[in-house]
């Protein structure tokens, strides 16, 4: 249970870490008293992903990341193939 526990802090940090950098630059541009600031979904995503990036070369878990998620894909592609009726 714990393992599980920090495990979800840790994949949430990253984007924890966007999010409060978004904040802080809402207020800078609203302190400047320019228009409102607005960021766009997929930046965020793409930040957040920069930022998982980092850290996992950082901390040199990007091999055995990548190759995780290659199984994952493949696995997922395999159930929707169809399939030999050799049963008849």
């Amino acid at each position: 249970m714990k393992d599980e526990v920090t495990k979800v802090e840790c994949e949430a940090q990253p984007a924890v870490h966007v999010l409060q950098t978004l904040v802080s630059e809402k207020e800078r541009v609203v302190r400047a008293k320019k228009t409102h600031f607005f960021k766009k979904k997929s930046s965020v995503k793409i930040e957040s992903l920069l930022g998982k990036y980092a850290e996992l070369t950082k901390s040199g878990k990007l091999d055995s990341f990548l190759s995780k998620q290659r199984v994952r894909k493949s696995q997922k592609l395999r159930r929707f193939m169809p399939r030999n009726e050799s049963t008849k």
